[in-house]
């Protein structure tokens, strides 16, 4: 398993969607069986008991899980993050529909003597017709990505990154128009990060 870590506003989320195993053993009175298991990717297992006999299955893995795609976007095509240092407080969010498609961040505002954080480019998509979120971002040198189940309550949205293999969630404050988002970094709330629609 491939573990990947985002910066910014979503650092506590770790784990990718390449999957993760366990095993789990049991015997009968001569013989055994053995299922491999899976977080992601869809299953299949043989199995049998027997005086004699032994047999192992194994599950697959695969880019999405029970519906919900969990593979990395491409972040072809994104730009460099600008870094702003306005003055005063953030806005507060407001919500607002938010329109399905991939999203670019173009900028991002440092309030009150924030630093910046190491990506230089992100993508994120949205995709609330099949309830999945998905974003990728590098430093230049390492690409990080994270996925999961989206849900959307205006002024917020809630990442459920287990759909995904991830024992996590996260709910991050927003503001949208029909071709922008701009959320408040969940971890550092003197910044704003702004994303631009495809």
């Amino acid at each position: 398993m491939k573990n990947v870590i985002i910066v910014g506003a979503v650092a506590v989320f770790a784990a990718g969607c390449s999957g993760s195993s366990s095993s789990s053993s049991s015997s009968g009175s001569s013989g055994t069986s053995t299922t491999t298991t899976s977080s992601t990717g869809s299953a299949s297992s043989g199995s049998s008991t027997g005086s004699s006999g032994s047999s192992t299955g194994s599950t697959g893995s695969s880019g999405s899980t029970g519906g919900i795609d969990c593979s990395a976007p491409s972040l072809a095509g994104a730009p460099t993050i600008v870094r702003n240092s306005p003055t005063g407080n953030p806005p507060a969010a407001t919500g607002g529909p938010i329109t399905d498609g991939t999203y670019f961040e173009t900028s991002e505002d440092d309030y009150n003597g924030q630093s910046i954080e190491n990506s230089t480019q992100r993508v994120v998509v949205f995709d609330q017709a099949h309830g999945t979120w998905r974003m990728a971002a590098t430093d230049g040198t390492n690409m990080q990505a994270v996925a999961g189940a989206l849900t959307v309550t205006s002024p917020a949205f809630t990442i459920d990154a287990n759909a995904c293999g991830t024992n996590a969630t996260l709910t991050i404050q927003y503001t949208a128009t029909s071709t922008t988002v701009s959320w408040i970094d969940p971890n550092h709330p003197n910044r704003i990060q702004n994303f631009t629609k495809q």
